[in-house]
């Protein structure tokens, strides 16, 4: 599946998303809650989790409204991000 200079790739479903650090395919900009919370740094990273957000929040498995191992107490919170 061929990855745009923006780190982006479209599947043969037509389905936008982005490699994982352990390249694994991450289809983020539908399924997670992480593209509009306000603590996102990066792609990858928040401030609950500065090390890589877990692959079960990324992939919209795990709804951060609740508390998950090792977000320090910090929990999704919708903002402008996009």
């Amino acid at each position: 599946m061929p990855i745009g200079e923006d780190g982006i790739f479209v599947d043969e479903a037509g389905h936008r998303g982005s490699m994982s650090s352990d390249n694994d395919p991450v289809f983020s900009a539908v399924d997670s809650l992480c593209q509009v919370c306000v603590h996102r740094t990066s792609v990858w990273n928040c401030r609950a989790f500065p090390d890589g957000i877990p692959r079960p929040i990324l992939r919209g498995d795990f709804m951060h409204t609740t508390s998950y191992p090792g977000d320090q107490g910090i929990l999704f919170k919708r903002g402008t991000n996009s």
